[in-house]
């Protein structure tokens, strides 16, 4: 234990034989004593640091005589109570300087600035932790993009000797900036009517981003990562944005709202944009616009994401395609190029005249219909 709190003590019943029940040769209720290094009774609500012995009595012997009652004596280890000194996430873009760090103070109850003296400076390690150096100007000099382990240590508090300094690591993402930055294109995927409202809010909305970055990118909610709109709503925007294709929903009124987000396209700051609103395409309606999945493995689309042209690949079950359509997340049909190679069952659709963000394509066969997804940047 540290010195805030005393134990519960409890006790173990070593030896008994032939399935006999303890309940039934002992009486009373086990009372135990703190001693001392030198054997004296400690008192239970003032004990320092250190090791102590503890006596449990209070329990008698009824039967059977071939028992021997012993009491063994325990051990209490009384440890420092600890203060954590807890680095917080930060973030920051390649080749700018260092952001300014930041820690909490946890497990002291009372005004830090009554025992601070100096702040702790910070250390920067890659994420196997192995080596640690100081966090000072010239490490944003040699940063790559990628995350980094942020150490808070040496913190300077005025304690008493029977507390404990714990350092806890947090995490310094580095976004990438230069010809290997990639943008973090933004959509809304749907919007959904609730059955019963949610904290006054009747609507749900899907928004979705593609990082095509290799690494998690981290944008803040603020000036980089924001929403606005009209109306009022409940969302909750994601700090960190993982590679891939992601997903992340809130609670909106259903009027006109914007999620901005700016991140760069190799050395150019992009802001990219996603609507939701009455005009966008229900929830219910992909859905329905699913139906179809059981096509997925003999229908093949790419490349996906798609500057431009994307093609549907057709496997041998399928014999005749009687439409394409393809549709925007509005609904609105789309008209495009498409061109159908009979012989290698490839059908390419030209989708360079189109705005970025998600699109349906729906192919109607004699297998069924199916819906691709495919997002053009």
């Amino acid at each position: 234990i540290d010195d805030s709190q005393l134990p519960e003590f409890s006790f173990s019943l070593f030896g008994i034989k032939f399935q006999d029940d303890p309940d039934e040769f002992l009486i009373g209720e086990p009372e135990y004593l703190i001693l001392d290094s030198l054997g004296n009774p400690a008192d239970p609500d003032n004990l320092s640091i250190g090791t102590y012995a503890v006596q449990v009595s209070g329990l008698t012997q009824t039967e059977p005589e071939n028992y021997e009652l012993i009491f063994e004596t325990g051990v209490l280890i009384v440890e420092p109570a600890p203060i954590y000194v807890v680095a917080e996430m930060a973030c920051m873009t390649q080749w700018d300087s260092l952001p300014e760090f930041s820690y909490l103070i946890e497990g002291y109850d009372g005004d830090l600035a009554d025992i601070l003296i100096a702040d702790p400076v910070f250390l920067l390690s890659d994420l196997s932790g192995q080596e640690f150096y100081p966090a000072n100007f010239q490490w944003n000099i040699g940063l790559v993009p990628g995350a980094y382990v942020l150490m808070p240590d040496s913190i300077v508090l005025d304690l008493e000797s029977d507390r404990e300094i714990v350092y806890v690591p947090s995490v310094l993402y580095v976004n990438p900036r230069g010809p290997s930055a990639n943008d973090i294109d933004v959509w809304v995927e749907c919007i959904s009517p609730l059955l019963f409202p949610i904290n006054g809010f009747s609507y749900q909305v899907e928004f979705g981003y593609q990082n095509n970055n290799p690494i998690t990118l981290c944008i803040p909610p603020g000036e980089d990562n924001s929403l606005s709109g009209d109306g009022d709503y409940e969302i909750e925007l994601p700090t960190l944005y993982e590679p891939g294709i992601n997903y992340f929903s809130g609670l909106f009124d259903n009027t006109a709202l914007t999620w901005t987000l700016k991140s760069y396209e190799d050395f150019t700051l992009n802001v990219n944009t996603a609507y939701a609103g009455p005009e966008v395409v229900s929830c219910i309606t992909i859905i329905q616009l699913k139906d179809g999945e059981e096509l997925e493995s003999i229908i093949d689309l790419f490349p996906n994401p798609t500057t431009g042209q994307t093609s549907l690949v057709l496997g041998e079950e399928i014999s005749q395609v009687s439409e394409i359509t393809v549709l925007d997340m509005m609904g609105i049909e789309q008209v495009i190029p498409i061109n159908f190679d009979r012989k290698s069952r490839r059908i390419d659709l030209e989708l360079n005249g189109l705005n970025t963000g998600v699109y349906f394509i729906q192919v109607s066969t004699d297998r069924g219909t199916l819906t691709k997804r495919v997002f053009k940047e």
